[in-house]
């Protein structure tokens, strides 16, 4: 309007797009627009969602309607998913070290840590959990253990923390046909492989990461007639770079570590309680 190009020093007639928040910009971003398509919105906190058309409620996580006609969503926000390893690098490690170097170390350690086992909650617990009292546990350790075994065991408890989030949609008969990564911890295909393997769906990683920006943009294209809808918008402007396949000869070994993974929260909660 003129008014508010007046207010705004520019001219009038310029279209202004609403847009989101973070997560459902990210949402279109990494190009979820089919039933079954699912996210990793990466990140400092973490957290899983997937495309359904019937989204009826699931316990303990949320159910929220897609910008697109006829979709639903279906997940969770996890707390310190992503800013556990940074935590580890520069809090526990002192910083000497890179988050490449690290991942390195820990993409040269077996999968499953040798039977070490990380619990991701540095900062409380969201979803499925719910919890600010949990807390992060290390458990497994010996003197058999190194740096590289620590770090891949922060790695695969992010792809846990997915998994977890992921069991009780699953067993609501909602499929999950793909998984696309996002964000920081996106840029590094060592991890992308760990949540491949540790979760057992296929990984897509698109060629721009920073989905929410993407995803700011694909709203403006749309509305400002560039595109027809959201869904061309879409189809136009998301590529995939890669996939990755979950390796099979893995997953006996991930299967124990998540049974483990998911058997510690009940057993430490009375101690976190104490506090």
């Amino acid at each position: 309007t003129a008014e508010a190009a007046a207010a705004f020093g520019t001219r009038s007639g310029i279209p202004v797009i609403t847009g989101t928040f973070d997560a459902a910009a990210s949402i279109l971003g990494a190009g979820l627009r089919e039933p079954g398509e699912a996210i990793d919105v990466g990140g400092a906190s973490g957290g899983f969602a997937v495309m359904t058309d019937d989204p009826a409620g699931v316990p303990d996580l949320r159910a929220i309607a897609s910008p697109l006609p006829g979709r639903g969503l279906l997940g969770g926000a996890m707390a310190a998913t992503g800013s556990a390893l940074e935590w580890l690098r520069r809090d526990v490690l002192g910083g000497a070290l890179t988050l490449a170097a690290l991942i390195a170390e820990a993409a040269e350690t077996p999968p499953g840590a040798d039977g070490l086992v990380f619990l991701p909650y540095l900062a409380g617990e969201r979803a499925p959990i719910h919890d600010p009292n949990a807390r992060g546990a290390l458990v497994g350790l010996t003197l058999a253990h190194r740096r590289g075994h620590v770090t891949r065991a922060v790695l695969e408890a992010a792809a846990y923390a997915i998994r977890h989030v992921a069991a009780p949609i699953a067993a609501a008969g909602v499929p999950v046909t793909e998984l696309r990564v996002t964000g920081g911890p996106a840029h590094s295909d060592a991890w992308n492989q760990v949540k491949a393997d540790a979760t057992g769906f296929p990984v897509a990683v698109p060629a721009v990461l920073e989905t929410g920006l993407l995803g700011a943009a694909i709203l403006g294209a749309a509305g400002a007639g560039v595109h027809p809808d959201l869904a061309s918008a879409i189809a136009a402007m998301v590529r995939i770079k890669r996939w990755l396949a979950p390796r099979q000869e893995f997953r006996a070994v991930y299967d124990e570590g998540f049974a483990t993974y998911t058997a510690l929260y009940p057993r430490l909660r009375p101690l976190f309680d104490r506090r």
